[in-house]
């Protein structure tokens, strides 16, 4: 078995792009080729190892294979847009912030984030209009 060096999903060895990221095998193939071919400094590089223990990429940030928290971030923002809950904006916020760099696709984290600052600035807004009655 077989790791895509960019995104670490197993891969077939025949196929000629990773059909998750679409990263370029091939070549990947060829400059391998070519690096056995020159001679190189010794190492303790052994050409008989299976490619899947040589390279596996590894990544300070682990990614989820699920949207936990660009889910949650627009959770907190419908309820803080319900509710005009400044607190609930903020934690949609912050919950994409976090879901743009750990789930696996960012799309509902950008939403999150996007109608929690919307629920900020209506809060404010909102308070601003009512600010001579509330003080």
């Amino acid at each position: 078995m077989n790791y895509c060096p960019e995104c670490g999903r197993d891969i077939k060895e025949d196929w000629k792009k990773c059909p998750y990221c679409g990263f370029n095998l091939e070549e990947l193939k060829r400059k391998r080729n070519e690096f056995h071919k020159t001679e190189q400094p010794y190492s303790d590089y052994d050409p008989n190892t299976p490619v899947e223990y040589i390279h596996r990429p590894t990544s300070s940030i682990q990614r989820t294979d699920t949207n936990t928290f660009g889910l949650i971030s627009i959770i907190f923002a419908v309820i803080g847009l319900c509710i005009c809950g400044i607190p609930f904006g903020i934690l949609a916020f912050i919950l994409g912030i976090i879901g743009v760099s750990k789930d696996r696709n960012a799309g509902a984290s950008v939403v999150g984030i996007v109608l929690g600052l919307i629920d900020c600035f209506c809060v404010g807004i909102f308070l601003l209009g009512f600010s001579p009655y509330l003080f």
